[in-house]
């Protein structure tokens, strides 16, 4: 029982010094510096005694392992976000393509009148008295806007790139670079279209064997012939 405590301050000293450690493995980290460079720059600049290369790594790996995590966990929190965005809108395009497709009842109303004195005279300098009253009630019909539906199918179109649930795209290459071009550039043929002469070993684009013993006996035949 009286060793337990004991474990316990040896585990919090460590836990002190790596947390004294890590800001200086991570400065050093971020400016390129080797696992041996920062060993030997954490003991010069902390004043420690030991400090070994196994230890810097597990500093290293587990530096990185909390990046990965973060960004990971920013990622999917952006994610989130837009997708909640995306529903948005999504639910306020329904909402307003269901209210256009709603009938209703256009109302119009007009009215002619006379300008009269305060005696109903039609002097022209007095107030506005009204002699015809007309209402005109119009039904309309509506099938819905279907501008509502395009903006549904370009949200559902992000949503899908954001979940990555399409295809790779293909991406074909076409040009007027032709096979007999080809065989040109690596000089296989010639411009004439006859096999190229050989270059560097090459022959037709195919290295010329040096052990080929059919061209040891040209040679010799060839030297023989000039003896002569």
């Amino acid at each position: 029982m009286a060793g337990r405590p004991q474990f316990s301050d040896y585990q919090a000293k460590l836990r002190r010094k790596k947390e004294d450690r890590l800001p200086l493995v991570l400065e050093l980290y971020k400016k390129g510096y080797s696992m041996r460079q920062i060993r030997a720059e954490v003991m010069q600049r902390l004043g420690i005694s030991s400090y070994s290369l196994g230890t810097v790594k597990k500093d290293v790996d587990g530096m990185l392992k909390e990046w990965r995590d973060e960004r990971i966990r920013d990622t999917d929190s952006l994610v989130q976000i837009e997708l909640s965005r995306i529903d948005d809108v999504t639910r306020e395009a329904w909402d307003a393509w269901d209210k256009s497709k709603t009938d209703f009842e256009k109302k119009k109303s007009s009215q002619k009148g006379v300008v009269a004195d305060g005696d109903g005279e039609k002097d022209g300098d007095g107030d506005i008295v009204t002699t015809e009253l007309q209402r005109r009630v119009e039904e309309m019909r509506c099938c819905g806007d279907p501008r509502y539906l395009d903006i549904i199918d370009k949200q559902s179109k992000e949503r899908r790139k954001i979940l990555g649930l399409y295809a790779p795209e293909k991406q074909e290459i076409t040009g007027s670079f032709s096979f007999a071009d080809f065989l040109m550039k690596t000089a296989i043929v010639d411009e004439n279209g006859k096999p190229a002469q050989p270059i560097n070993g090459f022959s037709a684009g195919v290295p010329i064997d040096p052990t080929n013993d059919n061209e040891d006996v040209g040679n010799e035949d060839r030297r023989e012939d000039t003896g002569r």
